[in-house]
């Protein structure tokens, strides 16, 4: 068995998905990653490029996790990648090892690295003090960039004053991503929300990095923009409002 935490499109020069992925048993890892790869192959109805859907990406990464811990923390027991042979940028392969056509690295760093985690855990109170507070800033800043996108999209500001509206916003991203410690293991609800918000504050913390990035031209600020704004709206529909 298994379940699919979240899939996030990575595209940039070429279709690119990334699949986050918890299941009970990694034995069977050999048999379900050719079956799972088939099924991310095509390019999904909640891909917010329309134009592509029932087209294929071009690669593919899946993230496998045997608990929650491993997952909130970006520790998996498994990566994989699938590469396009009509790709026209191709990736560094992650490994030699393959399944089928599907390149495979596992991994058990997460063993050692476990007992650290435990020890940096926060209490549920205050925990849940830090992710309210959290969530309601990463909201109002997700709410303002789209406003300033949408008012760019409808041709209200230039791409100019967007870029300067977005920058302005660039300490309190930062600011968002200081570590305080980590939510308690064995509560899954406040694992998977504290992953999903982190996946959130990540997105729009890339804004930034992409405006300020002299190697893309404007075309390609704004989608990239666009998807990451997407990212983090999907993230933060995925968290609870409160814990």
């Amino acid at each position: 068995m298994y379940k699919i935490i979240d899939k996030k499109d990575n595209s940039n020069a070429v279709k690119k998905i990334s699949v986050s992925i918890i299941i009970d048993d990694s034995e069977n890892l050999n048999e379900l990653i050719p079956v799972l790869n088939e099924k991310f192959k095509k390019v999904d109805a909640d891909n917010p490029k329309q134009h592509s859907i029932g087209k294929l990406n071009e690669v593919v990464y899946m993230y496998f996790y045997t608990n929650e811990l491993q997952l909130n923390y970006g520790l998996p027991c498994c990566r994989t990648q699938w590469i396009s042979d009509t790709c026209r940028v191709k990736p560094a392969k992650i490994s030699s090892e393959r399944i089928t056509d599907v390149y495979v690295s596992f991994d058990e760093g997460y063993k050692s690295l476990e007992p650290i985690i435990r020890e940096a855990e926060m209490d549920k109170e205050s925990y849940v003090k830090y992710f309210n507070n959290s969530y309601e800033q990463t909201l109002s800043i997700t709410l303002d960039l789209r406003d300033i996108y949408d008012a760019f999209d409808q041709e209200k500001i230039s791409f100019d004053k967007l870029n300067d509206k977005m920058l302005s916003y660039k300490i309190e991203l930062n600011k968002l991503q200081d570590f305080e410690g980590f939510p308690p293991s064995d509560d899954e609800q406040s694992v998977l929300a504290n992953h999903h918000l982190r996946n959130a504050i990540s997105s729009l913390h890339d804004i930034p990095m992409i405006l300020e990035n002299q190697k893309y031209e404007e075309k390609n600020k704004k989608i990239l923009i666009y998807l990451k704004l997407v990212d983090a709206t999907k993230g933060l529909f995925s968290c609870p409002e409160k814990l």
